[in-house]
């Protein structure tokens, strides 16, 4: 695990839908609304902490474990863009996908 004392990004990267639809996909706790504002931030906080029980699940219990509760998630929801979709398949490929060919 690498750890790190500082992280650069660009700002512009927090407002990208591309970014916000990764957050949505991999916390597996719903989606944001489209403005801004106390409902966004709201939001924002379950998304969050969907992201610390997916990361706490993946060191636990491992990638595949992460993806069948985020298909889980998505399956139970009535909406999600076909960006979180893609960043779902994305995150099978390099989550799960190489731990199958350690074995």
């Amino acid at each position: 695990m690498q750890e790190a004392d500082i992280v650069v990004v660009a700002s512009n990267l927090f407002h990208s839908s591309v970014y916000l639809a990764n957050l949505e996909a991999l916390s597996g706790a719903g989606t944001l609304p489209t403005q801004g504002g106390r409902y966004f931030n709201a939001k924002l906080d379950e998304i969050i902490n969907g992201l610390r029980k997916q990361t706490e699940t993946l060191m636990t219990e491992g990638p595949e474990q992460v993806m069948r509760e985020i298909q889980d998630k998505m399956n139970g929801a009535l909406f999600y863009s076909a960006e979180t979709y893609a960043c779902v398949s994305f995150y099978y490929r390099m989550l799960v996908i190489p731990q199958q060919t350690q074995v």
